[in-house]
């Protein structure tokens, strides 16, 4: 998933220079992009902590594109590495660098000091500086929203992808075509320009649509999630969902609410699609239940707190 990173370190010859940015804040390891303002860890950290950031007591926020040694070797007082993507996929992360860094922060349900559970869909659907209040009143928009546009949705299926390296999405849309014409926007077996040239790339609106949307995992991991199934539920879609051993974020989601795709019994799913399509009440019933768990808001506002709490205590220890 590519957020507005930008990476402030440079190469000269053989020797890497870093560059922490005036304000005391270092960026390192992830993707190229946007500025450093734009990321937003930088924003969450530097709203909370920019009266006691500086040059003498410096942060680096760190993630895995990028050597490790870079991350060692680093100048910055407290460090600090962050990672939305299953470490399966980079083993040598796979410890988050927890033997060096001063805190931690992924989607592992790790229980240890050091480490903070704040997977990467947070990242994508709050603001760095939201407060309790305005993190309840984005899952009540969303919600509402919910109700308002489902009743309007005509077209059946979408999936938005550039690749398939699980085989898993054309699985997905191979089965679902046996139902009706599944859409799909992206580069992945692309049979439709309406997401570019009718919505100008703008996948919201794209996907508002649509009543089923197909929205797996690029790796089945427990507690890896990502922004898909947030983004498919923000829509009104129906997500058709895998991964997390298929039970995603279950303090947050209503799992009752989701379609999940079992490699074991695909044809569950299809009878199960076709069954909603054709039928207009049984589609309504079940798009309109509700899509968060209770107390979801005050669990996400508690990650807030948490990673604010995580982060703060270290800087303070090196005032």
């Amino acid at each position: 998933m590519k957020l507005n990173f930008w990476n402030h370190l440079f190469k000269t010859d053989d020797h890497y220079t870093y560059n922490p940015l005036e304000n005391g804040v270092e960026v390192l390891n992830f993707w190229p992009g946007q500025a450093s303002k734009d990321l937003w860890l930088y924003q969450f950290v530097t709203a909370r902590f920019g009266d006691i950031l500086n040059k003498k007591n410096s942060l680096l926020l760190a993630s895995l594109f990028g050597e490790k040694s870079h991350i060692r070797k680093s100048p910055s007082g407290t460090k600090v590495f962050f990672s939305g993507e299953n470490l399966t996929r980079f083993p040598k992360y796979a410890d988050y660098c927890t033997d060096f860094v001063d805190l931690a922060i992924g989607f592992d349900d790790i229980r240890r000091p050091g480490y903070i559970r704040f997977p990467l869909w947070l990242l994508f659907l709050f603001e760095p500086g939201s407060t309790y209040d305005t993190i309840k009143a984005r899952m009540e928009n969303i919600s509402r929203d919910i109700k308002d546009i489902v009743p309007g949705k005509q077209q059946f299926c979408s999936l938005i992808c550039s690749h398939d390296k699980n085989g898993n999405r054309k699985k997905l849309f191979n089965l679902l075509s046996t139902v009706d014409k599944v859409d799909s926007a992206g580069r992945f077996l692309n049979n439709t320009r309406a997401l570019k040239e009718e919505y100008h790339d703008n996948k919201v609106d794209f996907l508002r649509q649509y009543r089923f949307n197909i929205c797996p995992e690029n790796t089945n991991r427990n507690g890896y999630v990502t922004e898909k199934v947030f983004e498919a539920i923000m829509c009104g879609c129906i997500p058709v969902y895998w991964g997390a051993g298929n039970h995603p974020e279950p303090e947050i989601l209503n799992r009752e609410a989701i379609l999940f795709y079992n490699e074991k019994n695909p044809q569950a799913l299809s009878k199960r699609v076709k069954t909603l399509q054709a039928n207009p009440q049984a589609y309504t019933d079940f798009a309109m239940q509700d899509r968060f768990q209770p107390g979801a808001a005050d669990r996400i506002y508690e990650m807030f707190v948490a990673l604010e709490k995580g982060i703060g205590e270290k800087l303070l220890k090196r005032r």
